[in-house]
């Protein structure tokens, strides 16, 4: 999936409301592209307006393996704009070890990266 289409804000319904349950059950995820644009079909409100019956979801949350990102960038210091390849074997997973030249190993959760496209990841290592 392209990295742009896995930043786009996504909710998860978590409680009923009246007339929403014949569109959208429990647990049903919705895409909310245009930041505050109102949804018609749930309600005349942004769904960040109600979060007792939306759940924002991060980028990484919810995804199929096929969905996740084989390139993330580090978005926290101190490996702030490190840019890495994640392996097909571990894309599963929300935490890796990972080592970034140096000695030791550490753990990486996607919560402090963002998924960015192979293209980025070939700029980044022509910095070295």
């Amino acid at each position: 999936m392209e990295a742009d289409k896995l930043l786009i804000p996504r909710y998860k319904v978590i409680s009923e409301w009246p007339d929403m349950l014949e569109r959208f059950s429990i647990g049903y995820i919705f895409e909310h592209p245009y930041g505050r644009q109102y949804l018609t079909e749930i309600s005349k409100y942004d769904p960040a307006d109600f979060p007792g019956l939306f759940k924002k979801l991060q980028w990484w949350e919810e995804r199929t393996l096929e969905e996740m990102p084989t390139y993330v960038r580090i978005i926290e210091e101190p490996y702030k704009d490190e840019v890495l390849h994640l392996p097909d074997y571990e894309k599963g997973s929300h935490i890796y070890e990972i080592q970034i030249d140096r000695p030791k190993m550490f753990m990486l959760h996607l919560a402090f990266t963002e998924p960015v496209e192979e293209s980025d990841y070939t700029s980044y290592l022509k910095t070295f």
